[in-house]
């Protein structure tokens, strides 16, 4: 009979940390309409304390390689070459540059267990170089649902003013102890200034040495087209 009570209270404490707690209401609301995969990065963003384990949220490692997994199987090298209606032998002049990290901005972020931030949405950038402009693909997507945007940029090399990266600050939506609070969180980006403009690609998700390399190569070789 003692045991029976003791697995009684077990199942009624899963069932409220599941179910019924405040935290497990929200996660449970938000979740409504999602698809399986969607389902699971909610539950990875929002559900909070042992009620992560009791539902089995994946590791901080099985969110990112999800997230990489969706950006590879998008093809989004092939769609940047067929949006800039270019082929592969006019963007030879450098190798192309692909940026990638987390946009924080409107979307749910998590601290991992290494330090790192991350969130519920994603960017993938192109930038290509023909011998007289470069050509930009950038292409933002959430996890947490349906929702992606792109954009398909080109300019003549005259026009581009600057290109440096930087970094800087995004706020954006944690839960913590069962309540939704914004918080600013560092990250990295790359800026190009351009006339009227001024874009901003997400480069956190990138290796950084490399990413820089990337980006003297731009300035270098806009600063010889300008002087050419």
């Amino acid at each position: 009979m003692k045991f029976l009570l003791i697995l009684i209270l077990i199942a009624l404490v899963y069932l409220y940390l599941v179910f019924g707690s405040a935290n497990a209401k929200m996660v449970n609301r938000a979740k409504r309409g999602k698809t399986p995969d969607e389902k699971k990065v909610v539950e990875y963003f929002l559900r909070q304390g042992i009620a992560r384990k009791l539902t089995g949220v994946m590791s901080d490692d099985d969110y990112v390689k999800m997230v990489e997994n969706k950006a590879n199987s998008l093809g989004l090298r092939q769609k940047a070459v067929e949006q800039t209606g270019l082929d592969e032998s006019q963007i030879k002049e450098i190798k192309p540059i692909n940026l990638v990290g987390y946009k924080f901005k409107n979307a749910w972020a998590r601290n991992t267990d290494t330090n790192k931030n991350v969130s519920s949405r994603y960017e993938v950038t192109w930038i290509f170089f023909s011998e007289t402009q470069l050509y930009m693909y950038t292409y933002t997507f959430d996890l947490d649902q349906d929702w992606h945007s792109s954009l398909t940029e080109e300019f003549f090399y005259q026009d581009v003013t600057s290109v440096s990266s930087s970094n800087t600050s995004e706020t954006a939506k944690f839960m913590e102890s069962g309540v939704e609070r914004e918080k600013t969180v560092d990250t990295t980006e790359v800026h190009m200034v351009v006339p009227g403009d001024k874009m901003t690609f997400a480069m956190n998700g990138t290796d950084l040495s490399t990413a820089n390399e990337s980006v003297q190569g731009m300035k270098q070789m806009l600063r010889e087209k300008k002087n050419a």
